[in-house]
């Protein structure tokens, strides 16, 4: 076990975590892709492959830099996440597009983990005004950001939609089978959507609850297509506010993991609870999102507090039930 004395230390220890999740990761990451059965999917995971890879050497040049090894340790959390993925990897459907999106499920999982993992790591770095490694890790996680938010993509755009084809098929085919294998379907794309809905840093939507005529315009051309464009394009026009134009410096980012991090922690909170949108933009944080119940509408809103307390809290969160 190390002793901590100083922030150096406890950044070093981060940076052993990452550096260990990133290896773990190059090792994964094949296997995902080779399972898959989507091409786009199969190109999405050899592409964050080798930046994976460039991020290992990004750490590397870090750990130069300090004079530090950072191997020796494990990071038990991205070896979790990888022996969930490999559940997947034994998994069989004649509905191929369902284990896609439980691949892509779990590629979420570890993306969101780094996104917070690695905000904590810059905010360390740039207190200890250590320029040079800010920069090396603010690249890779623009680099985690971008791989989340393409992965949120193809599954809204391909995947669900194939794997709504394909239960089509059945039902043409035999009503009876198609009725037990259609519950199937529906859990498993339950449990792939679950990470889409609060995605860290994509498809936010609005923030605060317009009511104009142009939102419920949009609002109903979102029910043929996902893409979030149109409806941020119309958020605009009424001052509000969309991932796009957070302010990812490097305070906003360790609120943002630090609200995601206690969210997702409380186990009395619905899957609806857990996967409630958030951005934090100058001194503002905005919760979006449906929840089960006034009392997790509640709950978010004080976690957000607590977490930021010196910042203002927007909240646009609805109750589905």
């Amino acid at each position: 076990m190390s002793k901590l004395k100083t922030l150096k230390d406890c950044l070093i220890e981060e940076l052993k975590d990452l550096y260990s999740a990133e290896k773990q990761l190059v090792k994964a990451l094949p296997k995902m892709e080779k399972k898959a059965s989507n091409e786009n999917l199969k190109k999405a995971f050899k592409m964050h492959l080798e930046e994976t890879k460039k991020q290992v050497d990004r750490l590397d040049e870090i750990s130069s830099i300090l004079e530090k090894k950072l191997t020796g340790k494990t990071c038990k959390a991205m070896k979790g996440l990888v022996e969930e993925a490999s559940e997947i990897l034994e998994e069989e459907s004649e509905n191929e597009a369902l284990i896609d999106i439980q691949l892509v499920g779990a590629a979420q999982r570890v993306e969101h983990y780094e996104i917070s993992a690695y905000g904590t790591t810059i905010a360390l770095a740039e207190e200890l005004e250590m320029k040079k490694i800010v920069k090396l890790l603010t690249q890779t996680l623009k680099e985690e950001g971008n791989a989340d938010e393409k992965l949120t993509s193809l599954t809204q755009k391909e995947l669900f939609k194939e794997a709504k084809m394909n239960e089509e098929s059945d039902e043409e085919a035999d009503e009876p089978r198609r009725k037990s294998k259609g519950r199937d379907a529906v859990h498993a794309a339950l449990v792939g959507a679950m990470v889409f809905a609060g995605s860290t840093l994509s498809n936010y939507g609005e923030v605060k609850a317009e009511h104009t005529p142009e939102h419920a315009k949009a609002r109903s051309s979102m029910k043929a297509e996902t893409d979030n464009t149109a409806v941020n394009k119309i958020d605009r026009m009424n001052n509000g506010i969309t991932a796009e134009d957070q302010n990812n410096d490097s305070g906003n980012i360790q609120v943002l993991a630090n609200i995601r991090k206690a969210i997702t922690e409380d186990d009395s909170l619905s899957v609806n609870a857990h996967n409630v949108k958030v951005i934090v933009d100058n001194g503002k944080v905005y919760l979006k999102g449906p929840v089960d119940s006034r009392a997790e509408k509640d709950a978010i809103r004080s976690i957000a507090n607590s977490q930021a307390p010196n910042f203002e809290v927007f909240d646009s969160i609805t109750v589905e039930k």
